[in-house]
């Protein structure tokens, strides 16, 4: 079965400058092994990531990362079965905040002021329907 998992996380000095590089070299290269797909976006020094492929792999890649040093205050937005992959032609692409249109960083910051507001609701599933529909127009 498919899933995919989305989380927010903050990014810590190990995690900055050349850092993103070795992150996408290595994620790219582990990813392909595994089968795992999806998309890494770097924004006013925050990750959001969504990674899909086989359920167990996922899970297991997602826990790795939840105990990267390079991110800290990791919450995650997502955790769903999926029909088809958004991302299957990238095992893991990047997307910076200079690179993105006025919708996909509008939808960023919305999506990260809803998980900082403990007062205002979670991310419905039908935003972040409408998120990746626009980060998939991209590729």
């Amino acid at each position: 079965m498919l899933s995919c998992i989305a989380y927010l996380s903050s990014v810590t000095p190990e995690g900055e400058g050349d850092a993103l590089t070795h992150i996408m070299v290595q994620s790219r290269r582990r990813n392909a092994l595994e089968g795992v797909t999806g998309l890494l976006c770097e924004f006013d020094g925050n990750f959001l990531q969504f990674i899909e492929g086989e359920a167990e792999i996922v899970a297991a890649t997602f826990h790795r990362i939840t105990k990267d040093p390079r991110h800290s205050g990791l919450i995650k937005i997502y955790d769903e079965p999926i029909a088809e992959r958004g991302f299957s032609t990238w095992s893991m692409a990047l997307i910076r905040q200079d690179q993105m249109t006025e919708d996909q960083a509008l939808l960023c910051h919305r999506v990260r002021s809803l998980t900082l507001n403990p007062t205002a609701e979670a991310p419905h599933l039908s935003d972040l329907n409408v998120f990746l529909k626009v980060f998939q127009a991209w590729h």
